[in-house]
């Protein structure tokens, strides 16, 4: 038996185990949690539309989406060679010795992929956008006249707080 007063410890490696033990169970769990049904995921990416279109109709939010969709497959092999690009800007990154030439050219090469994929896009909407109602149309104006990342409270749904606004 042991001696009245004295603790029992509990040994520095079963500590560490168990410690172990809950992080990974809690890992697996909240990869379970996390990867169960993608219509949740769906509806709320859907119910963060842009302040813009939450009071535009069904209808008109149906129609600006196609639009857009179309106008995104019309750039595809465009999308295709910026994907590329990205892949030397990586290859250029990982150089040893770092050499900032390749870089700058790999930026280079990056934005002029980029912008192939907004001249495709763009001329595609251009095209496009008078199959759109007027009150459509006007919908897609009011959210392509704001920059990126303004919405709610100036920021993404969920994302970082933008800039200070005086």
């Amino acid at each position: 038996m042991s001696e009245p007063g004295t603790r029992r410890r509990i040994p520095f490696w079963l500590t560490l185990s168990l410690m172990a033990n809950m992080l990974l169970v809690g890992l697996l769990v909240g990869t379970v949690v996390r990867s169960g049904d993608d219509t949740h995921r769906r509806d709320r990416m859907m119910s963060e539309r842009p302040p813009v279109m939450e009071h535009a109709s069904r209808k008109d939010r149906e129609a600006i989406r196609r639009v857009m969709m179309e106008s995104f497959k019309s750039a595809r092999d465009e999308m295709d060679h910026r994907k590329a690009a990205r892949a030397e800007l990586g290859r250029a990154l990982r150089l040893e010795p770092y050499d900032p030439d390749a870089v700058r050219a790999a930026f280079a090469e990056l934005r002029r992929t980029d912008e192939a994929v907004h001249a495709v896009t763009h001329e595609s909407l251009a095209t496009r956008l008078g199959d759109l109602s007027a009150s459509e149309r006007d919908g897609l104006a009011q959210l392509l006249s704001r920059e990126p990342g303004e919405g709610r409270r100036g920021r993404h749904p969920g994302g970082p707080p933008g800039p200070e606004r005086d």
